[in-house]
Formats: structure tokens, sequence, C-alpha cells
């Protein structure tokens, strides 16, 4: 990138970021917040038109997704399922 390149997250914003929760993103492009739990991680996955959380294995498997309204609400949602799990 450039000096006046952007890298568009779609719904994911710099302000969703923080309280043990980091921005990733993989080799097609996607962007996604993960909080890694045990030997798992929470993943919050965001598009224009649908939002889902994601309990996923270490080796990318997910075992657990349920859908939210928006990035708020799925980091709720997450946090939920992390204590749940924990």
């Amino acid at each position: 990138m450039s000096g006046g390149d952007s890298v568009r997250l779609g719904p994911i914003g710099p302000e969703h970021v923080g309280d043990g929760w980091q921005l990733e993103g993989d080799a097609q492009g996607e962007w996604f917040l993960c909080k890694p739990i045990g030997t798992g991680v929470v993943r919050i996955f965001a598009t224009a038109s649908a939002c889902g959380v994601g309990l996923c294995l270490p080796d990318g498997r997910m075992v657990r997704g349920m859908s939210a309204r928006d990035v708020d609400d799925a980091k709720t949602l997450a946090d939920s399922l992390i204590r749940e799990v924990n």
C-alpha cells in the first residue's frame, strides 16, 4: 500500500479492536475479529449484510456458530459464549 491507500474492513472498525479482540485477515482478503480461548479461538465475521460468531478449533474447523445483528451484538454474544465454554 502506498501512503494514500487504505484497507476496507467492511463493518469491522478500529473501535472494535481491544479488550482481547484482535483484527486478523486471511489469504482471501477477508477480515475478522478474534479472541483466543483455551486451545481454540472465537471469531467474528462481518459483511455488509451478515454478521456471525464462530467457536473454532486450532485446525480452523468451526464447532459452534451463531448469527448477530451487527459487530457490537456479535461481541456480546461471543463474550457470553466464552464464559459458557470456560
